[in-house]
């Protein structure tokens, strides 16, 4: 009985922590470096009032588009002051951050969108 209970709670451990990794992530890059579940993010000032943006989703289990867009614009925002920008050399991709042979059914895919923010 207590070995059931010790699987199902490991079980539920592990679910969580799945879920969890899909979500944006707060890390700042510094230096490239990433955070340890794939995720942060990136904003280098390349010239005055325009920023180049780097925002990579935490590694989950399916794509998340929608939140590395999200997390793109908040930086851009931030960057920005608030005022009104425009994206230029935008680009959207997803890669596999540990290889899905080291966890049998279980792929990690970080979602990254980088571009410039041009503030008006």
């Amino acid at each position: 009985m207590l070995i059931e209970k010790s699987a199902t709670s490991k079980s539920r451990l592990l679910l969580g922590l799945i879920v969890l990794a899909g979500c944006a992530s707060s890390h700042e890059m510094k230096d490239g470096k990433e955070g340890f579940w794939g995720g942060g993010y990136l904003v280098d000032e390349i010239s005055e009032g325009e920023f180049m943006i780097t925002a990579k989703t935490n590694a989950a289990q399916l794509t998340a588009y929608g939140t590395a867009r999200k997390m793109w614009e908040k930086h851009a925002r931030k960057a920005c002051g608030e005022k009104p920008y425009i994206e230029k050399d935008v680009r959207e991709y997803d890669y596999e951050h540990i290889p899905q042979q080291y966890f049998g059914m279980f792929r990690y895919i970080v979602t990254v969108k980088e571009g410039i923010a041009i503030c008006q």
